[in-house]
């Protein structure tokens, strides 16, 4: 599947596994679900996907000054629990934790370890390092991508380091397969953002 593909599904999963209750959790839980979905990707090099991840990345600077503006006007206190529960010696080792396995992952082979539950696990480990509020997001956004990947006709090492992987070989990644994942992930996360945002 393509990079906005990843992104659609990941935000659709994340929304109904989590079921956030206010406006800034929703937007926390979209963000996080989609940096999540995209990370994976980072083992593909020179690609119009790697910029596009690198791209939505730098996208989470304006999405967090989002999710404080909104919390502001709401008064839901998600950001003062997000600070309250972090510390700064948490946040420093856990993204120079996340950045090593990114590092070491972009070296890897494509759908070899960022494809599988030793990175989710070693991912979801730092990113609860820095926050605890945003793991079980961008857990299941991470696990959105490795699900779709198991359609495709190359296997998905999900078991690394052990040899072998496993696919479904059911479609293409760029193929007509992934324009109907990706609108009905685009269909599915607007329907439970507005819904959710309806019993906010």
């Amino acid at each position: 599947m393509l990079g906005k593909t990843h992104m659609a599904v990941g935000i659709a999963l994340t929304l109904a596994v989590t079921r956030p209750q206010s406006l800034p959790e929703i937007i926390l839980a979209s963000g996080a679900g989609a940096f999540g979905a995209l990370v994976p990707d980072i083992d593909i090099r020179p690609s119009k996907l790697y910029k596009d991840a690198g791209r939505i990345a730098v996208s989470a600077i304006p999405l967090l000054l989002l999710v404080i503006l909104t919390d502001f006007i709401t008064r839901s206190g998600v950001t003062s629990r997000i600070l309250s529960a972090s510390n700064i010696k948490g946040i420093v080792t856990g993204l120079l934790l996340f950045t090593g396995i990114c590092v070491f992952g972009k070296r890897q082979p494509h759908r070899s370890f960022t494809h599988s539950f030793l990175a989710l696990a070693l991912l979801s480990l730092s990113v609860w390092m820095v926050c605890k509020e945003l793991v079980l997001y961008f857990a299941t956004g991470f696990l959105s991508h490795i699900l779709a990947d198991l359609f495709n006709k190359k296997k998905v090492q999900v078991l690394y380091p052990l040899s072998g992987g496993v696919c479904f070989d059911m479609f293409s990644a760029g193929g007509m397969a992934n324009d109907i994942f990706f609108a009905a992930g685009c269909i599915i996360s607007v329907a439970e953002i507005i819904s959710l945002s309806l019993f906010a």
